[in-house]
């Protein structure tokens, strides 16, 4: 609930207070994202980021179906839905492709203090244009923390990034996790979170693939690093 709150919080401020026209200016768009089913094999997250890049097909109503969630922004109030397969609202094809990503996880429990934790993803293949977006969206989470005091602070995690034979990077499970999969841990990525501890690559939700012998011995978390 502490996730979707601070999302809820974010967006509102966001929106009311930064200008169209500033964020018609930025070089990338900001969007925020609530997935379900993510403790089943990231359903969500993993479906929105194949649709998003190009594996999506509308096999019928394609030409501007009557929404049930209509938009009166929208011209008639009608927005462009798929019946097959069934999508409520095809506005996400109008996102673009994902340059980094953000994932918020635990920032409620915080143990007393006020110290959150920015973990950092790979920056990408280096030679390419995502190169090291997810240094940049690690500093801009620690700058944006607050300085007043007794204020919320957010800082750089002692848990250091690094791949396996995956190419997942020691995240915690978020979204981020069908992210790193998808690309092929190419494109930025960081987690905001409450905790500093490192989890193992491809680490689940609650699942019976949380046991010590799926990992080969390996803890499930590092409380040392």
């Amino acid at each position: 609930a502490s996730n979707i709150l601070a999302l809820l919080m974010a967006a509102h401020l966001v929106g009311s207070s930064v200008k169209d026209d500033a964020l018609d200016g930025l070089y990338g768009r900001i969007t925020f994202a609530f997935f379900q089913g993510e403790s089943y094999g990231f359903l969500g997250s993993r479906r929105f980021l194949k649709d998003l890049g190009g594996g999506f097909s509308c096999d019928d109503g394609d030409e501007g179906v009557p929404s049930v969630w209509k938009r009166r922004e929208e011209e008639n109030g009608v927005a462009r839905v798929c019946l097959r397969p069934a999508r409520g609202d095809l506005t996400f094809q109008n996102l673009g492709a994902v340059r980094g990503m953000i994932a918020v996880d635990q920032v409620g429990n915080l143990g007393g203090s006020k110290d959150l934790y920015v973990l950092r993803g790979k920056d990408g293949d280096g030679d390419g244009d995502d190169g090291g977006f997810a240094a940049f969206l690690s500093q801009v989470a620690v700058e944006l923390s607050s300085n007043d005091e007794g204020g919320y602070v957010a800082q750089a995690s002692s848990v250091e990034g690094g791949d396996d034979d995956g190419g997942a990077t020691p995240l915690p499970p978020t979204p981020l996790s069908s992210l790193v999969k998808i690309s092929g841990a190419s494109i930025g990525n960081v987690a905001l979170t409450g905790y500093d501890d490192a989890s193992v690559p491809r680490s689940m939700y609650h699942s019976h693939l949380d046991s010590a012998s799926s990992y080969s011995g390996r803890q499930t978390i590092d409380k040392d690093a």
